[in-house]
């Protein structure tokens, strides 16, 4: 199907042409709402030795650490505690949805092209930040990540994903 001449994607307008979807399925993940500001950095693994009568040092990098992600959203909610029915979900039962994110002990998968296109296929919540917020139906949240990798804890040929699974 084509879209008629001037159509912009909604993505477009609102800023969100790459949204963030953490979790296995939509019952138990969670989509991020428009407007999360995703900061990415990822460090080498140098070890320097210094020798005798040589300025400086010799450098020998021996791979690259985890990214680091750090994720900073608004929660939007025009109830605090009472929910409207199932379309308008109150501040505290959205609070409720990201401590469940948060309490996963295990990687969470991760959707987003970005993160993606750099290898993060998953990640653990390292640090789950809800500082005082000045209005209650506008809640700052900021979580601090790393990104993980399938490893094998038992053999080669079986596919482990986690931290410690």
């Amino acid at each position: 199907m084509v879209a008629p001449a001037g159509y912009i994607p909604p993505q477009l307008i609102t800023g969100d042409a790459d949204p963030l979807f953490l979790g296995e399925s939509e019952i138990t993940g969670y989509e991020f709402p428009s407007g999360t500001k995703i900061s990415l950095s990822q460090e080498k693994i140098i070890t320097a030795t210094k020798i005798n009568g040589r300025k400086g040092t010799i450098k020998e990098m021996s791979g690259f650490d985890d990214w680091q992600i750090t994720i900073e959203f608004p929660l939007l909610a025009a109830t605090y505690s009472i929910s409207l029915g199932p379309l308008v979900e109150s501040m505290i039962r959205k609070l409720k949805n990201l401590k469940k994110l948060w309490l996963d002990p295990d990687s969470i998968p991760v959707l987003n092209e970005k993160m993606n296109a750099l290898g993060i296929k998953y990640l653990v919540i390292k640090k789950f930040e809800i500082p005082d917020a000045p209005i209650q139906y506008n809640q700052p949240v900021k979580l601090t990540c790393l990104s993980d990798e399938e490893y094998n804890l038992d053999s080669a040929g079986s596919e482990s994903i986690g931290v410690l699974s």
